[in-house]
Order: structure tokens, then C-alpha cells, then sequence
């Protein structure tokens, strides 16, 4: 669930790009920064689920950050819950920094999940509340975050998610190609319902300049694959994105 929009949402993403494009570069003390960011995947996978029941799905979303540290954005993916919910969007905002000049950095901020279309009464939307501390090392990135929802999706009651990343860039040269490792562990609980599980991933991204980035990446999760029925078990996820 992250973070229809087929041809739509990569159109409307690439119009704003656009528009935006030429009053940022000719104003280079602009405070603002726009982007947009469109990706396809062979499997929307989230939290260790997957939200298109293992089929393709087409994203894109659009942000807008100030130099404060103050950011908004919207971001969108087509789903496949086996209802009438076909697609997910997310609202988000924040505040990200860094402390002082140094290698840890910080991110607060909030999200809502929406999936316009759901069956009555299914209560998918949701909001959460969190914050990541990152620490930048050099040879790898350790990053740690909490992120609280006080009735998370289907109404299921109070959550916490608590992932754990780890990213370590692979020397390739000092070409337009770069490669990294990456990987993470998170503790999900459910307070309402009493239940928790951990998820995790593990994956290699390469990155073109200017062109696009393709990810590979496992998924998996502790609970047992006949509780799974086919949406939580291990699975293989490619993603091609491309940001402007």
C-alpha cells in the first residue's frame, strides 16, 4: 500500500514536470523543488503482502519540497484486492533535515491511504503518523523509523510498524551507472487485534543517470504460508522507475 493510474498518472506527473521545469532552472535560488516519479513493477508488494495479487502494476506520484525542509506529495498504484478497490492513492507531508552538519538526518511526517471504489464498509483508508533517523556512514546508510496508525487498514484498530534499512553503495567507477545493496527488517503489531509479524527485504538497485533505476528485490515474512493463502508468502519483485 505505500506511497487506475495507468497512462494517467505518468501524463499528469510529466505535464507538472514540465510546467515546473522552466521557471525552476531559470531561477536557481528558488527555495521550491518540484518532481515527479513514474515506475512499473511486476508486483505492488507492501509490508511483506502483495497488493495486485501478483500481477503488474503501473505507478507515479509528484512532490513538492521546500528548502526548509517542509515537503508535500501524492503518489499513486493500481491494486487487486479481488473487490471493487482498484487503486490506492497517498497524501503525504512532512519535515526532513539534517542535525547540523552531520551524518544523521531526520524525517517526520504523515500519510493517508485512500482506495476510492472499496466495498462498503470495508474500511481500507488509513492514516499514519512517524518518523525515520537516518545515519549516512560512508560505506552504508542505517536507517530506523516508527510509524504509528490509530486504526489501520480494514479497521483492524491501533498499529505500529518499526523497519529497520540498511543500504550499502558498490563501487562501479565514476560512470553514469550506479549499484547498491539494500535490505530491511520490520516488526509490524497489531494492538487491537493482538497479532504481529515481521516482514523483510532484500534487493540490488541500479541506477542510470538521468535515465532510470531498476530494482530487484525478495520479499518475505515469518508467517506461515498457510495462513499466507498466496498474499504474504516469499516472493520476487523487478521494478523499473524513472524521476524528473
Amino acid at each position: 500500500m505505500n506511497r487506475k493510474a495507468i497512462g494517467v498518472i505518468a501524463s499528469v506527473c510529466m505535464g507538472f514536470g514540465a510546467l515546473f521545469a522552466g521557471p525552476v532552472a531559470a531561477e536557481e535560488s528558488s527555495d521550491w523543488d518540484f518532481s515527479g516519479n513514474v515506475a512499473i513493477t511486476n508486483d505492488y508488494m507492501y509490508r511483506g503482502f502483495t497488493q495486485t495479487g501478483g500481477d503488474f502494476a503501473i505507478q507515479g506520484g509528484f512532490d513538492v519540497a521546500h528548502s526548509s525542509g517542509f515537503y508535500v506529495g501524492t503518489w499513486a498504484s493500481n491494486i487487486d484486492f479481488g473487490d471493487s478497490a482498484n487503486i490506492e492513492m497517498d497524501f503525504y507531508g512532512g519535515y526532513a533535515g539534517e542535525f547540523g552538519n552531520s551524518m544523521f538526518s531526520y524525517d517526520v511526517g504523515v500519510i493517508y491511504y485512500a482506495y476510492p471504489g472499496d466495498p462498503k464498509g470495508s474500511k481500507y483508508d488509513f492514516v499514519e503518523f512517524g518518523a525515520t533517523l537516518g545515519a549516512d556512514f560512508g560505506p552504508a546508510a542505517l536507517s530506523v523509523g516508527a510509524w504509528f496508525s490509530p486504526n489501520f487498514f480494514g479497521g483492524i484498530g491501533d498499529s505500529i510498524y518499526v523497519p529497520i534499512g540498511l543500504e550499502v553503495p558498490i563501487p562501479v567507477g565514476d560512470g553514469p551507472v550506479g549499484l547498491a545493496a539494500s535490505g530491511t527488517v520490520a516488526f509490524n503489531h497489531f494492538f487491537d487485534a493482538g497479532g504481529n509479524y515481521i516482514n523483510w527485504d532484500l534487493g540490488l538497485t541500479v541506477s542510470v543517470e538521468d535515465l532510470f533505476d531498476i530494482d530487484l528485490r525478495y520479499h518475505d515474512t515469518d508467517i506461515p504460508d498457510v495462513l499466507c493463502k498466496g498474499v504474504c508468502d516469499a516472493r520476487f519483485a523487478a521494478t523499473i522507475s524513472r524521476s524528473f
